[in-house]
């Protein structure tokens, strides 16, 4: 049984319009910091007057084999990720509380965005997964999603490294 998780072209086209946009902070729950990489199972880019680029990710696992594989999910929206809306004295709707990284200023624009995938087969089951996002700036800062491969497994990637082009 062949089990895959892979981008939709509505995701794909959610990264496209990332790529030249400045990212001023960066929202999410749990966070690794390493040199000039963000490391987030899930993540907001704040995007200013476009709203929000919503990183989500979890891990399945086939019901036979126990083979474990990545179920990452994309999308433009109006509000970050687990980040609660709150109203001020005066009505007004503002973020709760959020844990959030403030990136050096001024902003770098995003350059290009990876999305790596892998393969994986024990028995008779098989999982293709696109198992990790990496976002980079012209000033070589990156965030990425999930952490690491931390199996040795190889992967493959797929780019887009200008708004119209896909690799």
């Amino acid at each position: 049984m062949d089990y895959i998780q892979l981008l939709s072209e509505a995701e794909w086209q959610s990264l496209r319009r990332v790529l030249g946009r400045r990212v001023a902070v960066l929202y999410t729950r749990s966070i690794d910091v390493q040199r000039q990489a963000i490391v987030a199972p899930d993540f907001s880019l704040d995007l200013g007057e476009h709203g929000y680029c919503v990183i989500e990710s979890d891990w399945n696992d086939t019901p036979n084999e126990y083979l474990n594989y990545h179920a990452m999910h994309i999308g433009l929206r109006d509000w970050p990720k687990r980040i609660a809306r709150v109203r001020d004295d005066e009505g007004r709707i503002m973020l709760g509380s959020p844990s959030s990284v403030c990136l050096p200023t001024p902003a770098s624009a995003i350059v290009s965005v990876a999305v790596h995938e892998n393969r994986k087969a024990a028995g008779s089951e098989r999982a293709h997964y696109d198992h990790a996002v990496v976002f980079t700036c012209a000033d070589g800062y990156r965030f990425r999603s999930p952490p690491t491969n931390r199996s040795g497994e190889a992967w493959s990637s797929r780019m887009t490294a200008a708004p119209s082009r896909i690799s």
